[in-house]
């Protein structure tokens, strides 16, 4: 497998039925474009959903040993605390890019967000176990947000020591649409 034919893992946010479905179908558009070694696998996130965290987290596990190619994980806002927690667990050389990520403090997460998504406090929780006891200089992360968010707070998104780009975009949701075709493109 050369750098340029890399799996890719695509963990998405909470974003409803309708959101989700076009990202995916935007995926399915870019995949028709990459080689049969470098497809985007999405793996269904399911946030607005009863699943519990370790039953989200076990079917991720499966899903990623069923998909032994992927070299890069995408985890985008909800779907970067899972991409987290897969750090210790794939490959040292697996490149990570999260995406207007929910990274850290799962106290902000509001009602609201806990009652249509109640997986994402205990993920985040998890991802914040990561970071703290993990030594994240050994791996290859990056996170990207827009200038302003409107939905996560920027300490929501920034890992200390980790690199940190920004995606000229204002708007969670914005900022999220235009790191698809960039960052994606360049994998």
């Amino acid at each position: 497998m050369t750098m340029n034919n890399r799996e890719i893992l695509l963990l998405t946010g909470l974003g409803d039925d309708k959101i989700v479905e076009r990202q995916l179908r935007f995926i399915s558009w870019l995949n028709k474009q990459r080689p049969e070694d470098a497809q985007i696998r999405a793996f269904p996130t399911l946030w607005q959903t009863a699943e519990t965290y370790a039953d989200k987290w076990s079917s991720l596990l499966a899903y990623v040993s069923e998909h032994a190619g992927i070299r890069v994980v995408y985890g985008v806002s909800a779907g970067a605390s899972l991409a987290m927690s897969l750090v210790p667990k794939l490959p040292s050389d697996t490149e990570y890019h999260f995406v207007s990520g929910k990274l850290l403090y799962p106290e902000s997460i509001g009602a609201d967000r806990n009652n249509r998504a109640p997986a994402l406090r205990e993920s985040v929780m998890a991802s914040e176990g990561v970071i703290s006891a993990t030594d994240l200089s050994q791996f290859n992360l990056t996170c990207h947000a827009g200038f302003l968010d409107g939905v996560l707070d920027q300490r929501d998104m920034r890992i200390p020591d980790v690199p940190f780009h920004r995606i000229p975009m204002i708007n969670h949701s914005a900022t999220i649409v235009m790191a698809y075709p960039t960052i994606l493109r360049e994998l």
